[in-house]
């Protein structure tokens, strides 16, 4: 395996005391040097040529290389209409994440948290699911048991809700 270490040569300060014979001995001097030491230094990760950062906001890391409005998208709780909406309030126009000052993304940042985003919106979601459940009505019943509440037909379809379909034992297909 090759070693991909970078030698730099960095300058550390070195702070000694001196103290000769030819000097007062009362009085220790002080000097400061740069002690040059070469240090090895791993490369910037790269991935397949791609430097990959991100940006933290709203307690999600958002991909650097997208546009903004596509970026807001990954923190959860916001979508496409939401995500513009932020921009046209901020007046940002949409451009890459990488480009944003930082005083643009502060205000971003202090927009999307005045929003429920992340894991308090799941929380909340939970919990408003729970209170559904605990008062037994139709839709609590429904997401207790497991199937669709909004009126879906259940007979043939609503597989995502019910999971993979089960084979009954000992039924046999009609013959032809």
């Amino acid at each position: 395996m090759v070693n991909h270490l970078l030698p730099v040569v960095v300058k550390i300060p070195l702070l000694r005391v001196v103290n000769s014979p030819l000097e007062d001995r009362s009085h220790p001097m002080m000097v400061n040097d740069l002690l040059p030491v070469v240090v090895n230094i791993p490369p910037p990760s790269v991935f397949r040529g791609l430097r990959v950062q991100c940006l933290r906001v709203g307690n999600t890391e958002i991909p650097n290389d997208k546009k903004l409005e596509i970026s807001l998208q990954h923190v959860y709780g916001i979508g496409r209409s939401r995500a513009h909406q932020i921009l046209c309030d901020l007046s940002i126009g949409n451009k890459l994440t990488k480009d944003l000052t930082g005083v643009e993304l502060n205000t971003l940042r202090e927009e999307v948290s005045r929003y429920m985003t992340g894991e308090d919106l799941r929380r909340c979601i939970k919990h408003d699911i729970g209170r559904l459940v605990d008062i037994q009505c139709y839709r609590g019943i429904r997401h207790s048991v497991g199937l669709p509440c909004r009126g879906q037909r259940t007979s043939t379809n609503a597989r995502t809700r019910k999971g993979k379909r089960v084979a009954i034992p000992g039924k046999k297909k009609p013959t032809r």
